[in-house]
């Protein structure tokens, strides 16, 4: 499992670099919960526009099984004990990214949890 990583992200207005080593629990909170919220937009992509129904159910139910891990990690910084890491936390979102083809979608997320840090 990966304890610590270096994240570059890239947007449209922002160019970041975080550390995730560098994050106290406090920071490490923040970051997560600003990436459960990205997700939850990036999760959309499973809609039918327009229509109440899904497109994707099972990439749906996918973001719900990553979500959940998230929210573990959240949880476990916010109470100050160990869970799993944030850079494992990114490690893990950057492979769902790619094996469901929807990387870009993934690191909109990652940069909108990046911000929550500025």
């Amino acid at each position: 499992m990966t304890t610590s990583m270096t994240i570059i992200v890239s947007g449209d207005l922002l160019d970041t670099m975080l550390d995730t080593s560098a994050l106290d629990d406090r920071q490490a909170a923040i970051f997560l919960a600003g990436l459960a919220h990205g997700l939850t937009v990036s999760a959309r992509i499973t809609y039918v526009p327009g229509q109440p129904g899904l497109s994707d159910s099972e990439l749906l139910r996918s973001f719900n099984e990553v979500q959940h891990r998230v929210t573990a990690s959240l949880q476990s910084h916010l109470g100050g004990e160990p869970g799993m890491p944030v850079a494992a936390v990114v490690e893990m979102l950057l492979d769902f990214g790619r094996r469901n083809g929807i990387s870009a979608h993934i690191d909109e997320a990652i940069l909108c949890a990046c911000k929550q840090l500025e």
